[in-house]
């Protein structure tokens, strides 16, 4: 039996809302002790605006913005389509402007996400003590994913055909990414 489309957006709203919310509780958790950790020291340097916490706060703002667009999409699927059946067609015609800023969000968090978070091209470039050899590849395929996401980003905005060959390269990217720096993570904790 195959899930309706509108049963699977209602999950997809709920399922998307609990996870925020989570991610909202650590978020704000972090960013306390954080605060508290550079009030409490003597020797006051602000907060310590390095690059993971930048990252952080971006990652939270565009977590934000995604959870936004689907709850207002919900709610236009619902409220703004009169009629029965006005839903389903709302989630199975061409995505909006609405739909496309989310998906938009999407592909920042990701950009953003394998560039700084810990487990991508940072901690690899720490951890193999600034090594650019080191980071060569994953760097290239952090670009790459950056331009073909920046490639496909004008189709979300078309009321086209949606360019999957574009999204596709960006999640091949993001795999090799994170299997290269998986990799070397583990060939540097087996040498020691």
């Amino acid at each position: 039996m195959a899930i309706s489309l509108v049963a699977l957006n209602m999950a997809v709203v709920v399922l998307e809302s609990l996870l925020y919310g989570a991610f909202l509780i650590l978020f704000c958790a972090g960013l306390y002790l954080r605060i508290s950790r550079y009030t409490s020291q003597s020797s006051r340097n602000g907060l310590c605006l390095n690059a993971v916490v930048i990252s952080t706060v971006a990652i939270f703002l565009a977590c934000t913005g995604h959870w936004i667009m689907t709850v207002i999409c919900f709610v236009r699927a619902f409220l703004d389509y009169k009629g029965p059946g006005a839903a389903l067609e709302y989630y199975s015609g061409d995505p909006d402007a609405i739909m496309n800023v989310g998906s938009l969000f999407t592909l920042i968090t990701l950009w953003i996400g394998d560039a700084v978070i810990p487990g991508q091209v940072h901690r690899l470039w720490v951890i193999w003590d600034r090594s650019a050899r080191v980071v060569a590849l994953p760097v290239l395929s952090w670009s790459g994913l950056l331009i073909v996401s920046l490639a496909g980003t004008p189709t979300l905005f078309k009321q086209s055909e949606y360019n999957r060959s574009a999204m596709t390269a960006a999640w091949v990217f993001k795999a090799l990414t994170n299997v290269y720096c998986t990799v070397r993570d583990e060939l540097l904790k087996r040498n020691y």
